[in-house]
């Protein structure tokens, strides 16, 4: 059951919103100012808040900001909800770590569709910026000046005119390799203009064909997928995305102009991490750039940390079989982590049972010549004491004696 914390200081909204969500399997809990939903966050545990802008006293923007300053609830999705859909409002919303922006009156389906889509995944909190002037005017002078395209019967441009003087930093570390998946060549261009100069690599496929050809050739930390396109449209593409065990990992991000809740739904059930509609402005697209890296590098985290407990297993198993080799080991005993020191100390106790079981080997087999040695000995005894042998022993001296005796009297 998801845990929703509900802020919002009307009662009328609050309660109705609060009974909404409960009679479709939400556990919420509300608070009426940004104070109480900040104790309340630091008391309790949740999925999700939903966190009304508007506030007295308090504000949702500087809640969020504490919440995400935080480091016991920076992690924690904050949805804006407010009556003023303003780009500013928004963009101010994004800047503080909101991770969604949700307009009064409230859309149900689609505040439903946001909630599920960031309850159930990791969330790294968006960077509060500085008030420093962004330095990429140029590009948003392009993006306003781009000729509008058409595109599943409407009228697009590939970003929305917005100021960016307050867009928040990327927080990631390392370039990206990212795949636009896009028909439209000015569109797809000016996309990944964008994302280089944010520091990622980008390769580009015009179609479904190729898109799916290029995810089975190199390994993507993100694909931005159009559904409205020529052939294999985006919905086919995304379920061959899923269906291969090793692109299911990949986020998609998919992009459209249709502004539609059934298909935001279509695409989220089929397995896509998150949904842009088209013009989508350049603070939103990196926040959810942000999110869905994030998702990628803890996905790969986990393959890695599986893969590690994998190889300890099969360690154990070989130490019992009498065949570990210490170097199976040394990749996972290299970990920072609690695993990494576990196979460390597993690697240090393997080799000393193995020293041991060599000394105790080493030690057997002089114990068996020692016993063999003894056996003999003791068999030897067996016989030579032998009433039988002691006779023939008799005999033999009398004849060796009286051979001696013929051969003196002869010279």
């Amino acid at each position: 059951m998801i845990r929703v914390l509900l802020v919002e200081d009307t009662e009328v909204n609050r309660v109705m919103l609060a009974r909404r969500l409960t009679q479709r399997g939400y556990h919420v809990t509300a608070a009426e100012s940004g104070e109480s939903a900040l104790t309340l966050a630091h008391s309790q545990v949740f999925d999700v808040v939903l966190m009304d802008l508007r506030l007295p006293g308090l504000d949702g923007w500087e809640a969020t900001r504490q919440l995400k300053a935080n480091p016991r609830t920076a992690s924690l999705p904050v949805v804006a909800l407010s009556a003023h859909a303003l780009a500013a409002d928004r963009e101010k919303a994004l800047a503080v770590g909101c991770i969604e922006f949700q307009s009064k009156p409230i859309d149900l389906p689609q505040l439903l569709a946001c909630i599920q889509r960031v309850a159930t995944r990791p969330i790294t909190p968006i960077a509060v910026p500085s008030q420093e002037v962004d330095d990429d005017d140029d590009d948003d002078c392009i993006f306003s000046a781009l000729p509008e395209t058409d595109e599943g019967g409407g009228k697009t441009a590939i970003l929305s005119r917005t100021n960016t003087s307050t867009a928040a930093p990327m927080v990631l570390t390392g370039e990206k390799l990212i795949l636009i998946v896009e028909d439209t060549d000015v569109n797809r261009v000016m996309l990944r203009r964008r994302l280089e100069k944010q520091g990622h690599r980008v390769m580009e496929a015009p179609d479904g064909e190729t898109a799916l050809s290029l995810a089975r050739l190199h390994r993507f930390d993100l694909i931005l997928l159009d559904i409205m396109m020529p052939g294999m449209d985006g919905y086919e593409v995304l379920g061959e995305l899923k269906g291969h065990a090793d692109l299911a990992v990949v986020p998609v991000i998919m992009i459209s102009a249709i502004d539609d809740i059934a298909s935001v739904a279509r695409c989220i059930e089929a397995g896509a991490d998150d949904y842009l509609t088209k013009p989508y402005d350049p603070v939103l697209l990196q926040a959810r750039l942000t999110a869905c890296l994030d998702l990628r590098r803890r996905r790969d985290e986990e393959s890695a940390y599986l893969k590690a407990v994998l190889t300890l297993s099969k360690a154990a198993m070989a130490v019992e079989a009498g065949t570990f080799d210490p170097e199976t080991l040394k990749s996972v005993a290299e970990r920072e982590d609690e695993l990494g020191r576990l196979a460390s100390l597993f690697r240090r106790m393997a080799l000393e049972v193995l020293k041991r079981e060599s000394n105790l080997q080493q030690e057997v087999y002089r114990l068996k010549v020692e016993i063999d040695q003894s056996q003999k000995s003791q068999q030897v005894a067996e016989v030579t004491e032998t009433k039988y042998f002691q006779d023939l022993e008799q005999k033999a001296k009398e004849l060796r004696q009286r051979n001696r005796r013929n051969v003196e009297g002869t010279s």
